[in-house]
């Protein structure tokens, strides 16, 4: 996923929007809590737990 673009989606939706909306780019984890460390510094990954996985994404 490209950095600026999860960031700009945080912006717009807001925190519990853009975990709405990796449920939906990413089906059946159901995410729950994602990491917020990434927003400041784009050198740490995005973690995100989910009842039926986890999810880290590496920015591009």
């Amino acid at each position: 996923m490209d950095y600026g673009f999860a960031k700009t989606m945080v912006d717009v939706l807001g925190w519990d929007g853009f975990l709405e909306r990796l449920n939906i780019f990413f089906p059946g984890k159901d995410l729950f809590e994602v990491s917020q460390d990434w927003y400041k510094d784009m050198k740490y990954v995005l973690k995100a737990r989910g009842s039926q996985g986890d999810l880290i994404l590496y920015w591009s």
